[in-house]
């Protein structure tokens, strides 16, 4: 999926769980939620994340290449760790649910994720990156984020 559609569905997710752990319209939970969305390409040297983290994106599409270790539930959970660690739950939990949707969607892809990396199991989909069948799919996603935001789950 494209850049774009992986922060709006970010946002969508974090309003929605935002909500649903009486955070109610947490800006910080739904803003790192948005940032933690484009984390897995980080494994790309041309996508937005690696930009600001270019030395570790080299070093990361090196060892692991794309939709790797990076698109993997492994990831999702250091990622969890590392950021519960050092900033606690609330900001663990918002990058998490970035992280995962990110993944969700890479996984309706028909290229898909290895979720249990290094295994070659992989979740595959039928939406091409930046086709048509993408474009719906970010229309339906910002429609329910409309909802969302000016409706009961805001």
């Amino acid at each position: 999926m494209m850049f774009l559609t992986h922060l709006v569905f970010g946002f969508l997710c974090g309003v929605i769980v935002s909500k649903l752990l009486g955070y109610g319209s947490s800006y910080l939970f739904v803003l790192v939620a948005v940032v933690a969305s484009s984390f897995p390409d980080i494994d790309v040297l041309s996508s937005r994340i690696s930009r600001f983290l270019s030395p570790f994106s080299v070093v990361a599409g090196s060892l692991f290449g794309h939709r790797g270790f990076f698109h993997s539930i492994l990831a999702l959970a250091a990622l969890f760790l590392v950021v519960f660690s050092v900033f606690g739950a609330f900001l663990a939990v918002s990058a998490a649910v970035g992280y995962s949707s990110h993944l969700l969607l890479d996984a309706l892809t028909v290229k898909g994720i290895r979720p249990f990396w290094p295994f070659r199991f992989r979740l595959r989909g039928f939406v091409r990156a930046g086709s048509l069948s993408e474009q719906l799919v970010m229309a339906l996603i910002i429609g329910i984020s409309a909802v969302a935001v000016f409706s009961g789950l805001r």
